[in-house]
C-alpha cells in the first residue's frame, strides 16, 4: 500500500526535527522508512512493526523511535498495537523516546492515545512527545 501525501509530509516533517533537535551534525544516522531508502537504512522491525523514523545511539536520548499518523490513522487498532511495541521497546532502553508526529488539529488525540497506552500497558518511564504545529 502507498503512504499517502499527508504521511509523506509528516514523516519529512519528523525527520527534519529529529535532525535539528538530535542530529545536527549526524543527518545520516537517522533510519527513515520511506520507498526511496535503500534497505540497509531502514528502520529495524520492532515487535513486527517498522517505525517511520529510528536513530540509535544519538548525542541526546540512547534510542529515538518516531512515528507519523494521520487524522485517519491516529485512533485504530493497528496503531494502538504498533505504539504500544514501540512503548515497550523503548522501555528497555534508559533516556529513550517516542516521537509522534500528526497534524496538528489531532495533536490532543494522539497524547490521550498514548496516555492511555502507557496506563494499559504498564510502560515504564519511557518519554513521549507529540509533535505539534505541523500541517496536514
Amino acid at each position: 500500500m502507498g503512504e499517502s501525501e499527508t504521511h509523506m509530509r509528516l514523516v519529512a516533517s519528523l525527520v527534519d526535527w529529529v535532525a535539528h533537535t538530535y542530529c545536527a551534525d549526524e543527518a545520516d544516522s537517522i533510519l527513515v522508512d520511506s520507498p526511496s531508502t535503500r534497505a540497509g537504512s531502514r528502520p529495524p522491525i520492532i515487535a513486527g512493526f517498522v517505525p517511520d523514523v529510528y536513530v540509535a545511539a544519538p548525542p541526546g536520548p540512547l534510542l529515538v523511535v518516531g512515528e507519523a499518523k494521520t487524522a485517519c490513522d491516529i485512533d485504530r487498532r493497528h496503531t494502538r498495537e504498533q505504539l504500544a511495541a514501540f512503548l515497550n521497546w523503548c522501555t528497555w532502553k534508559e533516556g529513550s523516546i517516542l516521537i509522534l508526529a500528526v497534524p496538528w488539529r489531532y495533536v490532543r488525540c494522539a497524547e490521550g492515545v498514548l496516555r492511555d497506552l502507557k496506563k494499559r500497558n504498564t510502560v515504564g518511564v519511557t518519554r513521549t512527545l507529540v509533535l505539534d504545529r505541523l500541517e496536514g
